[in-house]
């Protein structure tokens, strides 16, 4: 970090009104320095030289040290900002800055990115995420300065994404990523104030959603003459159907996580995308096997990520699709309510529930770890049957 300093009359020179120019100093180290100018002339007997600031005795004392140390707050703002972005700083590249040469706007915007990409401890799927935020950031505004972060930035941001149709709790998933890269602004101190101080978006714990048996199978039994836009979004919320798998491991499943038996396929991940949570699920199992069934057509195309369609979608925007298309095909069936792609998974594991009568089996199968959250699937079996 380069030192900052104010200093009065470096020349030793006064001006024809008897006045001498105000500068910071900045010191880079290795004998590198540069002096920037306030526009500020002040009268010798008005500098206090032991504190280095205008003296209190002066009429405009006050207005001339506030701009002072705002100048150098702007200074070393400006660095932090350079090496937030893992950008080089020193004398050539401030003195171009000052100068009006430098081609490269610091923007938020641009912070975000470069913090995101210096993270390595987010799983991809959190990352996908992050950058699904970012982009309706970018939508929304790409060139926000570090001074517009405000509640009334927030606030029309906010306005933005409700407009595009976001359900409540996609809403605050956006605020709640955007509040990660404002946080570690703060913390980086280039800004002083926290903009959401004065706003709130709260996460409403959604009911669980579960299809009846006959929804299930209505699904199955129209798949083959569903029209080929649709198709491919309901097999993969049938295979989730079948196997309780969450979206972002459902379009992650690559051959070698496939397990033959002697009764058919399962599909075992070491981890799964939300918990890092090990997990083995039969395909053949539940719901007349088509979890296995859907595999099994797919497998022939080897692709990198079976279920997942090729092309440059990311998980979330693939999400939403998936779950727009879903919604439509149940309309199209008259479904008396449209569900989204994670009640397929709530489908799942209150159907184990039912079959086995076990919380343990749910735990298993769904990669739960705690008791209290396993046991509403056995509250809602008792309920469905």
């Amino acid at each position: 970090m380069a030192d900052y300093s104010a200093v009065f009359n470096r020349k030793g020179k006064l001006n024809k009104k008897g006045k001498a120019l105000i500068q910071i100093y900045v010191y880079f180290g290795d004998r590198k320095k540069l002096y920037v100018s306030t526009g500020l002339y002040l009268d010798p007997k008005h500098w206090d030289e032991k504190k280095n600031k205008v003296s209190d005795g002066f009429e405009f004392a006050s207005q001339y040290n506030y701009t002072i140390n705002e100048k150098i707050r702007e200074l070393e703002t400006y660095e932090m900002q350079r090496k937030a972005m893992g950008k080089e700083f020193g004398i050539d590249i401030l003195r171009d800055h000052l100068q009006g040469k430098s081609t490269e706007a610091m923007t938020f915007n641009k912070f975000c990115r470069s913090s995101l990409k210096s993270d390595k401890s987010l799983r991809p799927s959190t990352i996908e995420g992050y950058e699904d935020t970012l982009d309706k950031l970018d939508d929304f505004n790409r060139n926000i300065r570090f001074s517009e972060l405000d509640y009334k930035l927030i606030k029309q941001f906010d306005n933005y994404i409700r407009g595009l149709g976001l359900s409540h709790n996609s809403v605050w998933k956006n605020h709640k990523n955007l509040k990660r890269f404002i946080n570690e602004a703060l913390k980086q101190k280039l800004i002083t104030e926290y903009p959401y101080d004065n706003f709130s978006v709260t996460y409403k714990k959604p009911l669980k959603e579960v299809l009846t048996d006959k929804q299930v199978y209505t699904l199955i039994e129209k798949l083959p003459e569903l029209p080929e836009k649709y198709k491919g979004s309901v097999e993969r919320f049938l295979f989730s159907v079948g196997t309780g798998l969450r979206f972002s491991d459902v379009v992650s499943i690559r051959k070698e996580h496939l397990v033959d038996t002697d009764n058919g396929l399962s599909v075992a991940l070491d981890v799964m995308k939300k918990t890092d949570f090990p997990v083995k699920v039969p395909l053949y199992e539940y719901f007349d096997g088509i979890a296995e069934k859907i595999i099994r057509e797919y497998l022939p195309l080897e692709r990198k990520t079976i279920l997942r369609p090729e092309g440059r979608a990311t998980t979330e925007s693939l999400n939403s699709i998936d779950n727009a298309n879903i919604k439509t095909v149940q309309a199209m069936l008259e479904f008396n309510k449209v569900f989204s792609f994670h009640a397929a998974r709530h489908t799942f594991l209150t159907e184990v529930a039912h079959r086995t009568g076990s919380v343990f089996q749910v735990m298993k199968y769904g990669g739960i770890r705690k008791i209290d959250t396993a046991m509403i699937y056995v509250h809602l079996a008792e309920d469905k049957f």
